[in-house]
């Protein structure tokens, strides 16, 4: 099973190499990271409401307060900046807690319940991955969110019982209020997502569905 792991970890890099070389023309021309590098630079950040990223809210909150305040405009970007910086660093710590917890849950499985929870470890770290990364790019627009589907369906299906409102909360700022720009209303996706992950234990839940049409394969 380790060498399996590491197989597909040495065919993912190996075959990241290869595209890296084709790019650059076997490393003789890196034009087209210097552009993209440039561009990565300078990614334009999402300031309106319909944009549900940790920058446009923090951005917008503080243009609230400034309205008081009235710091200097080089002043606020760099506090934006900088608090952006930290509320990134803060989610990607939360999310390694809830791997560790998570593998953490998975060594101590039943031998019975083995299939079950590697499914679930699979399942709950690929989610928690596109969780992360809705949370902390610097742009996120509402179609966006259709990577989200997955991880309503699995929470639903793991945690709906247990926790329906919750749940059905979630799912409804996500998916069913229309865009529009009021703050700070317009972030309701993104408290869909949190509510959703509050709701999606980062142990490995118990199993709940028996004679489950899940079928795993090996």
């Amino acid at each position: 099973m380790l060498m399996k792991r590491f197989g597909v970890v040495l065919s993912a890099l190996i075959g990241i190499a290869i595209i890296v070389a084709i790019q650059t023309e076997w490393g003789t021309n890196t034009t087209l990271w210097q552009q993209y590098l440039d561009l990565a630079a300078g990614f334009p950040a999402g300031l309106t409401f319909r944009d549900n990223s940790l920058h446009s809210i923090l951005y917008n909150t503080l243009a609230f307060v400034n309205q008081i305040v009235n710091v200097e405009h080089d002043t606020f970007a760099q506090a934006v900046r900088i608090l952006t910086l930290f509320a990134a660093i803060s989610v990607v710590l939360y999310f390694g807690w809830r791997y560790y917890k998570r593998e953490r849950s998975f060594a101590v499985q039943s031998t019975a319940d083995e299939a079950w929870a590697a499914m679930c470890r699979l399942y709950g770290n690929v989610f928690d991955a596109i969780a992360m990364v809705l949370i902390i790019s610097p742009l996120v627009w509402e179609h966006h969110y259709i990577l989200t589907i997955p991880l309503i369906i699995w929470v639903v299906l793991t945690q709906g019982k247990q926790k329906p409102w919750r749940v059905g909360v979630a799912a409804f700022l996500i998916c069913a209020i229309p865009i529009f720009d009021v703050y700070p209303f317009g972030y309701h996706r993104i408290a869909g997502l949190l509510l959703l992950l509050s709701a999606a234990r980062s142990e490995i839940p118990a199993k709940q569905i028996e004679n489950s049409q899940f079928t795993i394969t090996h």
